[in-house]
């Protein structure tokens, strides 16, 4: 009696720790994207395993997330911008190649404020452009999804990562600025 009198306490004690951690969650993708949260990444606020798909420690980076996540709103932002390089040099020009799908979604900095946005990108290779500072985000991050293999690099060899289909990797080359030689 005693055993179990100390299971359930155990059980109600650890509730509220697991009950906590998701109580700020968002509900679904829709809702994250509504707000302009998305995508969510582990340990920021709003962040939920539940809403992240490939369990990347990224969440909402593309449509959908959760089987609740409803419709009516875009499945994701705009394609991420691909513009010409920034006058005095600055910038950081992202390659990414993929196989075996003729569409794959990346996540990629946008605009002049460097914003995250996913796009769908098609053709087996897509060339993006971002130009942060300091501690901006920078690169891109390449969701494989149908895809048998995937590559980024930031040139020139600045960082690359690469990967196939079902090896548990998650090829990514999104970084702060700050970080890169």
């Amino acid at each position: 009696m005693r055993l179990i009198a100390l299971a359930l306490a155990s059980a109600a004690a650890t509730t509220g720790l697991i009950t906590a951690s998701i109580a700020n969650a968002y509900p679904n993708c829709a809702a994250a994207r509504a707000a302009g949260a998305a995508p969510l990444y582990a340990g920021q606020p709003g962040y939920s395993r539940k809403l992240d798909r490939d369990g990347d420690g990224v969440a909402c980076e593309t449509g959908g997330g959760s089987v609740s996540s409803g419709g009516g709103l875009p499945l994701y932002g705009g394609a991420p911008v691909a513009t010409g390089p920034a006058t005095g040099g600055g910038g950081y020009t992202t390659v990414v190649n993929w196989t075996g799908a003729n569409c794959i979604d990346i996540t990629a900095p946008s605009g002049p404020a460097g914003t995250l946005q996913t796009g769908t990108h098609c053709g087996g290779q897509a060339t993006l452009f971002s130009s942060g500072v300091g501690d901006q985000m920078v690169g891109a991050d390449p969701i494989i999804g149908d895809a048998g293999s995937l590559a980024c690099e930031i040139l020139s060899g600045r960082l690359m990562d690469s990967g196939t289909a079902g090896d548990g990797h998650d090829v990514n080359c999104l970084t702060r600025a700050s970080a890169l030689p």
